[in-house]
């Protein structure tokens, strides 16, 4: 197993669900707090507060409370629509594939889902950290987020079951999708987001993969500077959610030729 500073990357079990849907939510809802603060810094949504601001003004005859209470539904409007992108994201996923990972992670030899388990001061162990990899079926299904990574005993375990064959030639077209990158915040800078990215893309290569995708948003600054230095280039960038317009948060598709 990879493994550095008392952390293991290792192959999801059942008995994970409940810590990784905890980290599930809590890494993407821990979004909102910078696309909120990303629009409030947008020079257009500073001009609307002012418009805001004046027509509450002159409809209420200079009242300093009705300018306050104009002022602090606008804010209050941008808190709630950079919400409901991440909150609206988990709610959608919980329901569909983070709502059964074995069935849609670890159902195919080309998919795999990895965790991150640390040992803390107490002996007991916590998933820390966590990502997958599945084959792409066509349109990416997210609007959507390492010592070296390569290990074999992991990429054995993701193959259980698996009859005795020799590697798959690399085929042409064939495409994986990387995603569920996610790192708790007090694990953050170690190089485990590294460690797992690179575990991840060891396992595409052996594969048989051309390339690997995925999609994160642009409020997602330190990760999109990780999958730069890993090779992957910017190929799109999107915008599907009306709510996302106020704190401009994009979408961004990024591919990786191996």
């Amino acid at each position: 197993m990879a493994q550095d500073q008392g952390i293991v990357i290792r192959r999801y079990r059942g008995g994970d669900q409940v810590e990784v849907l905890s980290l599930f939510s809590r890494c993407t809802l821990g979004h909102i707090r910078p696309a909120f603060l990303r629009g409030l810094r947008q020079t257009d949504n500073v001009g609307l507060a002012l418009g805001v601001a004046v027509a509450a003004a002159v409809l209420s005859g200079g009242s300093l409370w009705a300018v306050a209470g104009a002022c602090a539904a606008w804010v209050g409007l941008l808190l709630f629509l950079c919400w409901e992108v991440y909150a609206g994201y988990v709610r959608e996923r919980l329901r569909s594939d983070m709502g059964d990972i074995e069935a849609h992670f670890l159902s195919h030899p080309d998919d795999c889902f990895w965790v991150a388990e640390a040992e803390v001061a107490s002996g007991s162990k916590v998933i820390v950290g966590m990502v997958a990899v599945t084959r792409w079926s066509g349109e990416v299904a997210e609007g959507e987020v390492r010592g070296h990574g390569e290990d074999e005993g992991v990429q054995e375990r993701c193959r259980e079951g698996e009859s005795e064959r020799e590697r798959p030639e690399q085929e042409e077209g064939k495409v994986a999708q990387l995603f569920r990158m996610l790192v708790l915040p007090g694990w953050r800078r170690r190089g485990l987001g590294r460690r797992l990215a690179q575990t991840a893309l060891a396992f595409c290569s052996e594969r048989g993969y051309s390339r690997v995708i995925l999609e994160t948003t642009t409020t997602q600054v330190a990760a999109l500077a990780l999958y730069s230095t890993l090779g992957f280039q910017k190929t799109a960038t999107s915008v599907p959610y009306l709510a996302m317009h106020p704190a401009r948060i994009s979408v961004l598709r990024l591919e990786k030729p191996l």
